[in-house]
């Protein structure tokens, strides 16, 4: 019996494979990615790039500087450049500063606290400082010059406590006795204060640099059915003791920033109702959108970072300048926000590209 002869059969093509931009590229991630921190800083569309960049650097060397402000629409980036200075400035000082960025939502706005801000961005710093011992550097008539003369490194129970007492917390009055302390730190003001004094001890006994304090959000300030007039005051009086802190020589840095195009802009509310404050900013910064000349170089350098700085022979992009048209010609023509434009790019770089697989042949009897 004669066998059935082998034919050559063409398969019908499966079905396509489905990727997207970025993938297709062999990046990791998708390059438009919207998260603050760790994601390029685009500078060449904000007149004040380089005062911000001399303004760290400043802060950083540990010279005193008076307070900046960066303001912005929501979206254009202030944040962002907070998180920026947050990243590098944990790079430069490493062990020998603290930076902390913070906003004002995280603490209970109905128990506003620039104390409680402070501390939660000093507490470590302050145990470190009181188990060290040593000479402090401080006048006696610093709220805590007694208590770090008082207490012994070797003593642990006792840096427990005084720890405890510059936290506000409840101790009796032989704890008290027992760490120098003639009472507790009774007022916002006393708190601020004798942190603001923790910074100065710091540089006497430890290798201490800096505080670089960020502060996001002030415009929530001015939410009236949070917010009283008497608790927005206070807080207000106690930033600028902390300013003045700063000035007379606590080794300490702050930004502000909040939002612009609120029903209550806060630089007018600061100039109408607290000029002491904004008398002592130096500058203030405000971060514009992204206008339409700079959109595809601010695209270029999310991919080029993207891509460890290889930009040589990168078809994406390469397939982002064939888009833009298509990208931004719905914008406005004075340009859009750097959050739109990234979740634009980003959107675009998620988009399915379909590969064919090539056909195949198969033998078949």
């Amino acid at each position: 019996m004669r066998a059935n002869p082998r034919q050559l059969v063409l398969l019908d093509e499966e079905e396509a494979d489905r990727a997207n931009r970025w993938r297709e590229q062999n990046l990791v991630r998708n390059p438009f990615e919207t998260q603050d921190d760790g994601t390029p800083l685009f500078r060449a569309h904000v007149p004040d790039a380089v005062y911000l960049a001399g303004w760290l650097k400043r802060a950083l060397s540990e010279q005193a500087v008076p307070p900046l402000v960066i303001k912005g629409a929501i979206g254009n980036g202030k944040t962002h450049w907070l998180r920026a200075f947050e990243h590098d400035a944990r790079v430069r000082l490493g062990e020998h500063g603290v930076v902390s960025y913070r906003h004002l939502t995280e603490v209970s706005m109905k128990n506003l606290s620039l104390g409680g801000l402070m501390w939660s961005s000093l507490s470590e710093l302050a145990r470190e400082v009181i188990a060290a011992g040593g000479k402090s550097g401080l006048e006696p008539s610093s709220p805590i010059a007694a208590v770090l003369s008082r207490v012994s490194h070797q003593d642990g129970a006792a840096v427990d406590l005084a720890h405890r007492w510059l936290a506000r917390g409840p101790l009796s009055k032989t704890d008290l006795s027992k760490i120098g302390a003639s009472g507790p730190l009774e007022t916002e003001g006393q708190w601020v204060a004798a942190l603001a004094d923790i910074l100065l001890a710091a540089r006497e006994r430890l290798d201490f640099k800096v505080w670089l304090f960020l502060l996001d959000q002030l415009e929530d300030l001015w939410r009236s059915n949070v917010i009283t007039p008497v608790k927005r005051a206070r807080f207000l009086t106690d930033l600028r003791a902390l300013i003045d802190r700063g000035r007379a020589g606590s080794p300490l840095a702050i930004a502000l920033a909040w939002n612009t195009g609120q029903r209550r802009e806060v630089e007018d509310q600061l100039k109408r109702d607290y000029i002491a404050l904004f008398s002592r900013v130096e500058r203030v910064v405000d971060i514009p959108k992204l206008p339409r000349e700079q959109l595809v170089p601010f695209a270029r350098a999310y991919v080029v970072d993207a891509m460890d700085d290889r930009e040589e022979g990168s078809p994406l992009l390469a397939a982002l300048e064939q888009a833009e048209v298509g990208l931004t010609n719905d914008l406005p023509p004075d340009g859009t926000t750097a959050r739109e434009w990234l979740k634009r790019l980003h959107a675009w770089a998620e988009q399915p590209v379909w590969s064919p697989k090539p056909r195949t042949l198969r033998l078949k009897r």
